[in-house]
């Protein structure tokens, strides 16, 4: 089984104050590429991206972001990190990585990166103090520390 990295349960940039402060590095998760909560996740915000298309075309919120599957060199894997998102152009999210890669030298936490739709695994914004999508953190709720799963569940939208 290939490992899927996934980069952290939420990013500094979308909680923001809601969330409290930022740890100085977020943390990392490793998942298999055969967990099935992760891959039904995944697919559905696939399936939601038309929905997020609009509305950050239609500013429906702030803070977008999505996580994009980068292919890690010298392997079959990809790491999942999350991207501030400054545009939609064509089938291409352009932004910079708010996370700091672990195995994507030499892209940093800041690197600008253009993704593929195709390349997209989860996404998320916030709007009136809630945060909207993020469903692969929501997976992940029940598997990170229960101190920083009560923090998410306080901001989360009921439904993604």
């Amino acid at each position: 089984m290939k490992p899927r990295i996934l980069a952290a349960a939420l990013l500094a940039a979308l909680a923001g104050p809601v969330a409290g402060p930022a740890q100085a590095q977020d943390p990392t998760y490793d998942y298999r590429t055969s967990d099935p909560e992760m891959d039904a996740a995944i697919d559905a915000a696939r399936a939601s991206l038309p929905r997020f298309r609009t509305d950050f075309r239609e500013r429906r919120g702030e803070s977008f972001v999505v996580k994009v599957a980068i292919p890690i060199k010298g392997s079959d894997g990809r790491e999942h990190i999350w991207m501030n998102l400054d545009a939609i152009e064509g089938d291409s999210f352009v932004g910079r990585l708010a996370n700091e890669p672990q195995r994507l030298a030499p892209l940093v936490k800041g690197s600008p990166y253009r993704a593929a739709g195709s390349m997209i695994s989860d996404w998320g914004y916030r709007r009136d103090g809630r945060m909207y999508g993020n469903y692969t953190t929501r997976v992940m709720l029940k598997r990170i520390p229960a101190e920083q799963a009560e923090g998410l569940r306080k901001v989360l939208s009921p439904q993604p």
